[in-house]
């Protein structure tokens, strides 16, 4: 984990079981996509989670998961592999085929859903290379 704030660390261990992650891809062209695998659309702001600082939302879809993040490293280069089941009215098939995301950045977090003040935690942040289906 690159980076979590010191009150989510506090809140992990003492074992709370509150967590959601957070995705955010922004394609080549531009495009924004910011999504969650909690059951309900999450509102944070993550420089400023405190209100109140604009808060952005973030869509709830039953169909995200990330099976894992893998990271491995030589001397030369990092390499992580995430694998996320996309969904229809986020990330259409048709858009990957396309490569319409290759080249995107990406990041995933996660925060305590029942109390966004707590800060994040940053589990990866990159540049996606192709997206396979």
């Amino acid at each position: 984990m690159k980076n979590i704030s010191a009150g989510l660390k506090t809140a992990i261990a003492e074992g709370t079981t509150t967590l959601a992650r957070l995705f955010e891809i922004i394609t080549p062209s531009g495009n924004l996509y910011r999504f969650t695998d909690h059951d309900e659309d999450i509102f944070v702001n993550l420089v400023n989670p405190n209100p109140p600082a604009i808060q952005h939302q973030w869509y709830a879809s039953t169909g995200v998961s990330v099976s894992s993040i893998v990271t491995s490293s030589t001397n030369s280069q990092s390499s992580t592999q995430v694998r996320v089941v996309y969904t229809a009215g986020f990330i259409e098939e048709l858009a990957c085929i396309r490569g319409e995301f290759d080249g995107a950045s990406m990041r995933v977090v996660f925060v305590d859903w029942s109390d966004l003040t707590l800060g994040n935690g940053i589990l990866f942040e990159g540049i996606l290379g192709s997206f396979q289906n």
